[in-house]
């Protein structure tokens, strides 16, 4: 009786990070960003996508990803090892709107510019015919989005802990933890954590509060 062959899962060909070195190959000639902060924008992208896009997996996929992860050594493979151009676009927003908030300590000036190159990924991968124009437009709309939003977020999160210093003291702490933004007038807001209840108003200064948006 002939051997039974066991089919491994298939990983894509080509792989995100093949692609994405092939985007910052054929980049290197241009002048429009810096080539280290180019690089650096996609290897911090990349650590997003190796970090969290697994969380998006459909359950079929999450069993391809799962096998290979937990090989060893030579074997083991990172979520840009596995998957293909399609997973680049839908992960754009975990991108811009939490990892490069939450997880990057950089200047205001460089997030907007990681993001804006996200922009340009987008507009790539479509002239490559590596993702659809209707795919790759909203991914570039969301990062172009993103990188006129985070320098203004970095400055205001800059100007909301002097204010915090200067008009609160520590006894006035009734929430810890991250909040969403849910109301801003001229000279306050109200914020409300995970789970929690509404606090406010707060009263801030009326240039932190012209930075505010409601959702952040």
């Amino acid at each position: 009786m002939p051997k039974k062959v066991l089919e491994l899962p298939r990983i894509a060909n080509p792989t995100i990070e093949s692609i994405l070195r092939q985007y910052l190959d054929e980049c290197a000639a241009s002048k429009k960003v810096g080539k280290a902060s180019r690089e650096e924008a996609i290897d911090l992208f990349m650590d997003s996508l190796n970090g969290y896009a697994y969380q998006s997996l459909s359950e079929g996929e999450t069993k391809i990803y799962e096998h290979y992860f937990e090989q060893e050594d030579d074997e083991h493979k990172e979520f840009c090892e596995i998957f293909g151009a399609d997973k680049v676009v839908e992960n754009i927003g975990e991108f811009v709107g939490y990892f490069l908030i939450r997880k990057v300590m950089a200047s205001a000036t460089f997030l907007g510019k990681a993001a804006k190159e996200i922009e340009q990924l987008c507009y790539w991968l479509e002239k490559n015919k590596l993702v659809g124009a209707e795919e790759a437009r909203e991914g570039a709309s969301r990062a172009a989005t993103a990188a006129k939003l985070l320098p203004r977020s970095e400055k205001a999160a800059q100007l909301l802990c002097a204010s915090a210093q200067q008009y609160y003291d520590i006894a006035d702490v009734v929430e810890e933890g991250t909040m969403d933004i849910t109301k801003v007038s001229s000279d306050s807001i109200w914020l409300c954590p995970i789970g929690g209840k509404e606090v406010g108003p707060i009263f801030l200064p009326k240039k932190v509060t012209d930075l505010l948006e409601v959702g952040w």
